[in-house]
């Protein structure tokens, strides 16, 4: 097997390197629309790329597509993706405390380690962990083009982890002429930021390049437990991020890019809910880096050639104190990489047939010390080997029909098959948009799972991929000429062969089942230019899974009701304003503090924020904002303190 991928792997750079020959020697270059794309940035809101792995109207797809655009993001004075997130339907975010603490993404119910997250199509689900989740603690906003979130299976295009759906965070190309950016800010909790960005671009170059730095002395991030004498003392949070795009036209049918993020963090943490622990620090080191070929061999075809890597390294040291004697230090690391050959047909007008071949590898290891005892997990690896297509075909621009296939050829557990079917139909007259998908999905076991031996966890490497079936049904509909846009959706969500562990020591197990169900809504509402308003609200009826005891039982952190609005108003373009509100319902949450744990109801909350900014000149912007205005006290997850009322304020130039 390893000498037949091998010779897949030759055959594919043989095929790209000949259409590169092929053009060459026509005397004159394909055309592209690729460069003309970099002269301008177009109107992001309703294209989206995540889909389909190629530029497509939003209407064109029936899969459930929620776009946040930069400008949103920076409106809303939002500097956490996390943040960014509370607004979405289907999502419920929580956050052990504030800046730093581990920072999850539940998408229609579905566990965290269900969702696959993508910065510039780069795969940053952690490796390094025990279920491969990745946490947003430390992902900042800068810099940000938009997201683009899409909720339901989809691993025929993007294999492992995306059972319930995926996240890409895109990072802005530069466009236009040089500009420096420094923005600086100050504010609650001896919170600073600074920022620096210089970016600028034409039809054959582009770039974009950041830097920012946050520093926050902060609040506790646990809660005070019952009977302290005195209150949790400050958890400091420290992160550098640099961004960096480029990209530049070889020719007219050959384009080079590459981007990449890097974050280093520093965070003070507790050892858990309601436990302060003065001294317990986290490092985190995280790097995704996405290089690209892309050709136009001809008018119809074009292809491209992708290299990723992301590689995380986090260090947890935790010396002795009266209050936890012991000495502690662990080390994570963990890395992968993917080498992806996607290819774009044309037939005719109607059809676009998507197909590529792509090769993964997983690596980590970690290495603990307590108190003077170490212990080690070697370096582990795996690998899978994939092939897809995808026919998106369109019919009188009203029809749109996309059917896709995947076959994984996985290390361990072997061959795995998915596909997806999605449809969106423009009702003439009425313009109503009806669209649908139903898609397969699967999360490859971790290499935690597989591997782990030591006297409290043992791994499996028996252990089968946990599988999914998702399927939603909505409309869209227009009012008054696009005044007012209604969206409704029906979401239903089963999972199988979850891998979760039993006995002493604890072994990891196929062994549950999960079900999710439920209704997502949003408005947007233009009464005028110069206003816009967005609601969104979701109704997870249905999130239970199989406990220990073989019965069903509803997941905790799961709000059957939850939902947003946000108004953003601007006054003869110098001024805007804007002002949200995020609610969250009743929902379950496990107390550990006592044995066996006990299941506890959280209270529902309502937070306000608002933000303003005002162009002073043509190269000057003060800006504040206020996070949770009426002071509310609530917890996200038990035991973990969120921050009160909170302001902040700042000038940003632009030169």
């Amino acid at each position: 097997m390893k000498s037949v991928k091998l010779a897949v792997l030759t055959a594919m750079s043989v095929v790209f390197l000949a259409g590169v020959v092929y053009s060459q020697d026509e005397g004159e270059f394909a055309p592209s629309s690729r460069v003309d794309e970099k002269k301008a940035v177009p109107e992001l809101r309703e294209v989206v790329v995540t889909a389909t792995k190629s530029e497509i109207s939003r209407k064109e797809t029936g899969a459930s597509i929620t776009i946040i655009t930069g400008d949103e993001i920076e409106k809303k004075g939002n500097k956490m993706v996390a943040d960014a997130l509370k607004t979405v339907p289907g999502l419920g975010v929580t956050r052990q405390g504030m800046m730093g603490g581990i920072s999850s993404v539940f998408m229609r119910g579905a566990a965290p380690r269900n969702l696959l997250v993508l910065i510039d199509g780069v795969r940053v689900n952690d490796p390094s962990t025990p279920d491969g989740a990745y946490n947003f603690a430390d992902l900042l906003s800068d810099n940000i083009d938009r997201i683009e979130v899409i909720r339901g299976a989809m691993s025929t295009l993007y294999g492992s982890d995306a059972t319930a759906g995926v996240i890409n965070i895109v990072t802005k190309r530069g466009v236009g002429k040089n500009t420096l950016t420094v923005s600086a800010e100050g504010g609650s909790f001896t919170t600073f930021r600074e920022y620096a960005g210089f970016h600028g671009g034409d039809e054959k170059a582009n770039y974009s390049f950041s830097l920012s730095r946050t520093d926050s002395k902060g609040i506790s991030q646990s809660e005070k437990a019952d009977g302290a004498l005195k209150a949790p003392e400050r958890d400091g949070y420290e992160n550098t991020t640099a961004t960096a795009n480029i990209g530049g036209a070889v020719s007219e049918s050959f384009y080079l890019s590459m981007a990449l993020r890097y974050i280093d963090a520093r965070a003070d943490i507790d050892d858990w809910a309601f436990r302060d622990d003065p001294n317990n620090i986290q490092r985190t080191r995280q790097m995704s880096c996405a290089t690209a070929i892309e050709h136009d061999v001809t008018d119809g075809w074009s292809h491209m050639l992708l290299l990723h890597y992301m590689g995380v390294l986090r260090n947890t040291i935790d010396r002795a104190d009266p209050v936890d004697p012991n000495y502690s230090s662990d080390f994570y690391i963990g890395s992968q990489r993917r080498l992806e050959w996607r290819n774009s047909v044309k037939i005719g007008r109607a059809n676009v047939i998507t197909a590529g071949i792509e090769y993964q590898d997983e690596v980590m290891s970690s290495l603990s010390d307590f108190s003077g005892s170490s212990s080690s997990f070697g370096e582990e690896k795996m690998h899978s080997f994939a092939c897809y297509a995808q026919d998106h075909l369109k019919l009188f621009d009203r029809v749109y029909l996309i059917g896709g296939l995947r076959i994984t050829d996985h290390e361990v557990f072997g061959r795995q098959w998915d596909y997806q079917i999605s449809g969106s139909v423009i009702v003439p007259l009425v313009e109503t948009r009806l669209k649908g998908n139903y898609a397969t999905g699967f999360k490859a076991p971790s290499l935690y799972q597989l591997n782990v031996d030591d006297a409290f966890v043992k791994g499996n490497r028996n252990l089968k991929p946990e599988e999914s079936r998702s399927f939603d049904l909505g409309l869209e509909q227009p009012l008054f000429s696009g005044v007012i846009v209604l969206e409704g959706s029906f979401f239903r969500n089963r999972y199988r062969n979850l891998i979760t562990g039993e006995g002493s020591p604890y072994e990891y197990l196929n062994k549950l089942d999960a079900e999710t169900a439920g209704y997502e809504a949003a408005v947007s509402i233009l009464p005028m230019r110069e206003l816009k308003i967005i609601g969104s609200y979701t109704y997870l009826g249905v999130a239970k899974e199989e406990g220990a005891d073989g019965r069903m039982g509803r997941m905790v952190r799961r709000p059957k009701h939850q939902g947003s609005i946000n108004a953003n108003l601007s006054i003869f373009s110098r001024v805007n304003i804007n002002a949200g509100l995020i609610y969250a319902g009743k929902r379950g949450d496990l107390d550990f503090t006592s044995w066996p744990e006990k299941r506890v109801e959280m209270d529902p909350y309502l937070a306000a924020n608002a933000a303003v900014s005002v162009i002073v000149t043509e190269y000057l912007t003060l800006f504040a904002r206020c996070e949770n205005i009426t002071d509310e006290e609530y917890q996200e997850v038990l035991g973990y303190r969120r921050p009160g009322r909170a302001m902040f304020g700042g000038v940003k130039g632009t030169f």
